[in-house]
């Protein structure tokens, strides 16, 4: 009997059919899971999403408009989402943004839970504020966090053996914000923009925060201040209590790479101090809220003035240390350390110690400033007290190099020897008081001038052609051994600045006495009969220079030309005056930093 073959044709057509049925089903299901949720309207639920997100942080929340999104994963979309800030800290928003989406973690939803994944907020505004009192708005919503108990945000993590039911604290980020400060009432021109913030739970007990972004100032244009990153971690507090806030165990790291020296002084001066070169730092923070130790590595590179193109490049590196109190209301045991290379001997280092008693009000501020001389430019190891009584000054030949990097106006062969001692003073008692101390000295100073070129062609009568140039060195002269036709011996040379208050500045409201450094009459062997005395003030904004008594033109004028910047005031007597009769001289200049 014949068998019929049809059955057996007809299956493959069904398992045909059937894959395009499954086909068309899942792409129905995508086409829902894009058109649906635009649809469907969680305006109900706006309220009780804001009230919830409310409770977690300690701040009341607005927002706009709730959605809801299935691809790539579940989230919601939250739409202008606003944390309200407490009336202790201002009127202005915690947070603004935009946009927050809220992704949910899908294998808890197989449990018949909801847990959050993730928290991204889309170019937000944050207000970092900081009162007189030393209190921070975001103290209340990091204890509020703390108190809510959850597991480390990593899914591959295990959770604690007690707790296994916990959620997994959500990976929070922020893209493209915007971070002010505000001190007191008073929002600060700096901000942090351009931002990418990372924040989760690295384990139990334990956040971890990362952060790049870019300084500016919101009154000027910068162009470039560089990269900042800030990593670490930032440990729960004990309890919800107001307390545990100060006790939160910090381990912070933040580095500014390749900011422009230019850029970096007009953003915290507001304007540029003509200064160029390359800064990178890194400082670290370890202890916690109530009392942290910071340190501090700072180096810029290619030091110099903006005019200026040096024969050589100049490196500064600074380190610096220090304590602070009480949330950064109260910095203690500050000790800096500058090295400072020198052309010739021995180098030497700036050594900066104090403290400030109120950061906020910048009263208290006790600082001291000396020079001491170096075996190495590693970082201090000894005490403030210690580095204070070894003070022996540093060479002369150091202060010379950093000058050649600040004017293109000094003759390369211009020398100075020599050895220079320092001890200055800061000190603010109270709020707009500053009150300036100290002395620089200089020893046994040594000054080779470049040789001048002659005034006229007409030789004094007792001069022949072949005759060394007129000295600047007198018989009086501490070392007669070593002169020469353009060596300049001074035997001591003194620069004090006093701003002590006398009885009308006692009071705080009294107006402060303008900073000013004043060079000590120096004595020069000008060929006169006596020496002619120099003398000079100088001020944050200028400096006026002295020269008067007796000088010969031909000495006068040799002097001048070791210090060009002189010679535009000082040069024009000489010029006019000629042969090698002493003069009574009575010459002032007067110029401010800005010119050349």
């Amino acid at each position: 009997m014949a068998v019929d073959p049809q059955p057996e044709s007809s299956q493959p057509v069904s398992k045909r059919r059937d894959w395009r049925s499954l086909t068309l089903i899942a792409i129905l299901v995508i086409l829902l899971c894009i058109i649906l949720p635009p649809l469907v309207n969680l305006s109900h639920f706006d309220r009780r999403i804001a009230a919830s997100i409310s409770s977690s942080l300690g701040r009341p929340v607005h927002v706009d408009h709730a959605g809801i999104r299935i691809l790539p994963t579940p989230a919601l979309t939250l739409e202008n989402f606003v944390v309200s800030e407490s009336p202790a800290f201002g009127n202005e928003p915690v947070i603004r943004a935009a946009a927050v989406t809220v992704t949910l973690r899908v294998s808890s939803l197989w449990k018949r839970r909801l847990e959050i994944s993730s928290i991204s907020l889309d170019e937000p505004s944050i207000n970092l504020t900081r009162t007189a009192t030393g209190d921070w708005n975001f103290k209340g919503i990091l204890l509020q966090a703390a108190s809510i108990p959850t597991a480390p945000t990593d899914p591959t993590a295990p959770k604690a053996p007690a707790a296994p039911d916990r959620p997994r604290f959500p990976y929070v980020e922020a893209t493209h914000a915007r971070v002010n400060f505000i001190l007191g009432n008073e929002k600060l021109p700096l901000s942090l923009t351009d931002s990418d913030l990372g924040l989760w739970q690295a384990n139990d007990g334990q956040w971890h925060v990362r952060v790049r972004t870019t300084p500016i100032r919101t009154d000027m244009d910068l162009t470039d201040t560089g990269l900042l990153r800030v990593e670490g971690t930032i440990g729960h507090p004990v309890t919800a209590e107001p307390k545990s806030w100060y006790v939160l165990p910090l381990n912070l790291e933040f580095r500014w790479q390749d900011a422009p020296l230019g850029e970096v002084t007009r953003l915290f001066t507001g304007r540029d101090q003509n200064w160029r070169g390359t800064v990178q730092s890194r400082t670290t923070l370890t202890g916690t809220l109530a009392s942290a130790h910071l340190h501090s590595d700072v180096k810029i590179t290619d030091v110099r003035a903006a005019d200026v193109v040096p024969a050589d490049a100049l490196t500064l590196s600074l380190t610096c240390a220090a304590d602070q109190q009480t949330s950064f209301q109260h910095i203690n045991n500050v000790l800096c350390t500058l090295p400072v290379p020198a052309d010739s001997g021995r180098p030497g280092s700036i050594t900066l110690t104090g403290s400030i008693a109120d950061t906020h009000t910048f009263s208290g501020l006790d600082i001291n400033i000396v020079s001491n001389l170096a075996s190495s430019t590693s970082a201090p190891a000894k005490s403030a007290t210690k580095a204070t009584q070894d003070i022996q000054g540093i060479d002369a030949s150091a202060l010379l190099r950093l000058a050649r990097h600040a004017t293109s106006r000094i003759p390369a062969a211009l020398s100075l020897t020599g050895n220079v001692v320092a001890n200055f003073s800061l000190n603010t008692p109270a709020t707009n008081m500053q009150f300036w101390h100290g002395t620089l000295h200089g020893e046994n100073l040594k000054l080779v001038l470049p040789p001048a070129a002659p005034l006229s062609e007409t030789l004094p009568d007792n001069q022949s052609p072949n005759s060394p140039p007129p000295t600047l060195l007198s018989q009086a002269a501490a070392n007669p051994a070593a002169s020469g036709p353009d060596i300049l011996w001074i035997p001591s040379l003194t620069l004090t600045t006093g701003t002590q208050p006398h009885a009308a500045q006692k009071s705080r409201t009294a107006p402060v006495a303008p900073l000013t450094f004043t060079l000590q009459p120096v004595p020069l062997a000008l060929g006169g009969a006596a020496p002619a005395s120099f003398t000079a003030q100088f001020t944050p904004t200028g400096y006026t220079l002295h020269l008067t008594g007796t000088a010969v033109p031909e000495k006068l004028r040799a002097f001048t030309a070791g210090f060009p910047w002189l010679q535009d005031d000082f040069s024009a007597t000489a010029e006019n005056t000629k042969g090698n009769t002493a003069i009574r001289i009575s010459l002032s200049a007067q110029h401010s930093w800005q010119q050349p």
